[in-house]
């Protein structure tokens, strides 16, 4: 590791304490309580739990205020699980056994640690390091007793940790006005896809309560679901034409990260499964079944796989984005799993999904409901676009700062 003026590297060992041992408390003592799921991806506490001190003492890992949280375990510990354990009741906290336990000093400042062990570098290094058998792998603690870090003097370690918490701040600000945007419309779709827009009179059907002069119709009356294409796994290579699997619908969208490509001159005589714009897409297949995503002009081109399926409108009753939203009511999605629970795999056909009934308002008033929803979605669109060039930032920021390519400036 290159030296670095005024910074000394050491093993984490040296400078701070490693799953410190627990304290006894007051049985009746209050603490919080973290489980794992209580811990975001992102580093931050979602539920703080209390419990008293005897119904976590035992078979339970102990932390204190400030200490930094760092699941151990697949997939937590590659999805990011790490948290700085704040706001803690009585200074105490008990959770699960997967976290080790990081204890900062007048050495090494908890705020630091937290920046340090969200890093890249410590993040892949620890993935490679994991022991254990396929699914049940955990990043020792031998490892990150033996991991050295540059460390800069406290003053620069407060700096740093200041910075990059501000920009973990407007993250966490920006993440809360997606989460409440998401609220929002659903919502609003269990209003509008229910009770439409002005409507004073209702009638029961298949669907629920609607208002009285919309229609139901099977989805195969006003649609035609398409299967994918068979594509050649052994044909697949990392340049080529994206393919959607079941594996990339998402909730709303595609994920076309880790897309299959496949060879552009095998694709002459696929036109038929190549997806456009503003179709919308169902997993049929697997635990995704019944994920309904939205194709749009950043995702093409891309083309069907098989076990995928595509809604092709077959009536200019029917708007395109009112039938995203449709597919994504509770009703539909319940319906979907009525028919795909029951063997080894979730799976549902085409012929069965053209069955499930769907409230057809007049393309007017579908109109008028997409147009609303997509207003909202077009707000989350932004605001994710805005999250992840924070989160962008924060990490070109860590690579400098916490590795000392770039120094701050200390104020005397």
């Amino acid at each position: 590791m290159k030296n670095i003026t005024g910074w000394q590297t050491q093993k984490l060992e040296d400078i701070i304490e490693i799953n410190p041992r627990s304290e006894k408390l007051d049985d009746d003592t209050e603490v919080t309580f973290l489980g794992m799921a209580d811990v975001s991806n992102e580093g931050r506490i979602l539920i703080r739990n209390t419990k008293v001190y005897s119904e976590v003492s035992k078979g339970f890992t102990s932390f204190k205020e400030n200490d930094v949280l760092l699941a151990k375990i697949t997939p937590c510990f590659e999805n990011g699980k790490r948290a700085l354990a704040t706001n803690l009741t009585n200074g105490y906290g008990y959770g699960s056994t997967e976290f080790h336990v990081l204890r900062g000093n007048y050495r090494l400042i908890p705020e630091y640690i937290y920046q340090y062990v969200s890093m890249y570098d410590f993040m892949t290094r620890g993935e490679a390091n994991m022991t254990g058998s396929a699914g049940q792998k955990r990043v020792p603690t031998d490892f990150v007793k033996s991991y050295e870090i540059p460390v800069p003097p406290l003053p620069e370690q407060k700096k740093i940790a200041n910075i990059l918490s501000a920009v973990d701040g407007h993250i966490d600000e920006v993440d809360s006005m997606i989460q409440d945007l998401k609220e929002l419309k659903k919502g609003l779709m269990q209003k509008l896809l229910t009770e439409g827009i002005g409507h004073t009179e209702f009638k029961d059907s298949e669907v629920g309560r609607i208002p009285e002069d919309w229609d139901v119709k099977l989805l195969g009356e006003v649609i035609k679901l398409q299967g994918g294409y068979a594509f050649k796994s052994k044909k697949f290579q990392d340049v080529g034409i994206n393919v959607l699997r079941i594996s990339n619908v998402k909730e709303g969208y595609l994920d076309i990260s880790d897309c299959a490509k496949y060879p552009l001159e095998l694709l002459a005589n696929l036109d038929s499964f190549k997806l456009e714009a503003h179709d919308s897409v169902i997993a049929m297949s697997g635990a995704t079944t019944g994920k309904v995503g939205y194709v749009r002009d950043h995702d093409l081109p891309i083309y069907l796989n098989q076990r995928v399926g595509r809604f092709v409108v077959k009536t200019s009753d029917i708007d395109r984005l009112y039938l995203y939203y449709s597919l994504n009511t509770e009703y539909f999605q319940t319906r979907i799993w009525d028919f795909a629970i029951g063997g080894a795999q979730p799976n549902i056909s085409g012929s069965q999904i053209e069955s499930i009934e769907i409230q057809v308002p007049s393309i007017e008033e579908q109109k008028s409901i997409a147009y609303i929803l997509g207003n909202v979605d077009e707000r989350i669109s932004l605001y994710e676009c805005e999250m992840n060039d924070l989160n962008d930032l924060k990490k070109g920021l860590m690579q400098q700062l916490l590795t000392g390519k770039t120094r701050v400036k200390i104020d005397n």
